[in-house]
């Protein structure tokens, strides 16, 4: 009797996950291994389920080529929290962070579902991430390839899940993955990586909103002094930091600086109203336990924007405050602020507030 096997891979029908597959599968984990495609069925347009379609035929394709078995996961249910999710926070004025969201509620979550059916002791992704130790415990590190880096779409792993993971790209940077993938006559070799979330894959953000919801979200846009310069169909058309296509025009630059929903205005600004550099978070996760109520680290507030250097004090019921050395633009309500030591992914947050809301961690 065939044992059961004892990792299992999720296969997106991307060259990341592909390549990832091929690096177990050389490394002799035939037997061991099996993979799995997640199907969430939400049709964001016309062709949207037609892209979602290929990418299932791609993960087909990929399985058949390595002789991998293959489970096509129906979370469809899973990923509708994801969109009420993504939908809430934008109507609650925040700029939501899905991937980030999507992973340990979502895609890991099914994941570890299935592996423990299958009796599975470890899942593995291609993400560009790395596992490692630190004083001893199991930890995430950042990818070799800084610009790829994803651990900042992790930081909201469970840690217990972290002794489980196994990330095989993670070591290396795109144009080798891709070199692989052509050396092993992959067919997704040369796919562009996607850009868009996975329900929206014609990156139209407020349509989705729109056939979503219900009610009238239009309003004023403003000035930081409260003068009315124009008027918007929906305030969730906007994210922090915008500066194109803003539907005014005041003679100088101007970008979103804050946006309320109670009263549906879109705050515009200067660039240099943008700066922030005390950010509050929420619903703080942990991968390495903090040993003082206030230490100092390296902390990114943006997937996108270097780690910058900062000091970390606690707060009551999960919440931290995070001084930042340099400040930063577009600091959103929504997003994460990710802590690091090094290399080293220490856990993070969900950012609520900044020094021009006037809030305060842990009130």
């Amino acid at each position: 009797m065939k044992s059961n096997p004892k990792q299992l891979l999720a296969l997106s029908g991307g060259v990341d996950s592909a390549v990832a597959a091929s690096l177990l599968l050389e490394a002799g984990e035939e037997n061991q291994l099996s993979a799995a495609f997640l199907r969430h069925n939400i049709p964001c347009h016309k062709d949207g389920l037609k892209l979602l379609d290929a990418a299932e035929a791609d993960a087909r394709r990929i399985a058949d080529i390595l002789s991998l078995p293959l489970q096509v996961i129906n979370a469809e249910s899973s990923f509708g929290k994801l969109v009420d999710y993504f939908v809430t926070s934008h109507l609650q004025g925040e700029t939501p962070n899905p991937c980030a969201w999507c992973n340990p509620r979502v895609k890991f979550q099914e994941l570890f579902t299935l592996a423990e059916d299958l009796g599975v002791e470890q899942v593995a992704t291609g993400h560009y991430v790395r596992t490692g130790l630190h004083k001893g415990e199991p930890v995430l590190l950042r990818g070799i390839e800084q610009s790829k880096d994803q651990s900042y779409m992790l930081f909201d792993l469970p840690r217990e899940w972290l002794p489980k993971l196994r990330f095989p790209v993670g070591a290396m940077d795109k144009k080798r993955v891709r070199q692989i993938a052509t050396e092993k006559g992959l067919p997704v070799a040369a796919k562009k990586d996607s850009q868009e979330i996975c329900f929206i894959p014609d990156n139209d953000h407020a349509a989705f909103i729109e056939r979503a919801t219900d009610g009238d979200y239009s309003g004023d846009i403003v000035t930081t002094d409260g003068t009315v310069v124009g008027q918007h169909t929906g305030y969730f058309r906007f994210t922090i930091g915008q500066r194109k296509g803003l539907g005014v025009a005041l003679g100088e630059p101007h970008y979103v600086v804050a946006i309320r929903p109670q009263s549906r205005e879109v705050v515009l600004g200067r660039v240099e109203e943008l700066e922030v550099s005390e950010v509050f978070a929420r619903d703080a996760n942990w991968h390495v336990l903090p040993s003082t109520e206030v230490f100092h680290c390296t902390a990114k507030v943006r997937y996108n924007s270097p780690p910058v250097k900062a000091e970390v004090t606690l707060g009551t019921n999960d919440t931290f405050q995070v001084q930042l050395e340099d400040s930063r633009q577009g600091v959103a309500p929504g997003q994460a602020v990710v802590l690091y030591d090094g290399e080293v992914l220490l856990g993070g947050g969900w950012i609520e507030g900044n020094e021009g809301e006037k809030t305060a961690a842990g009130a």
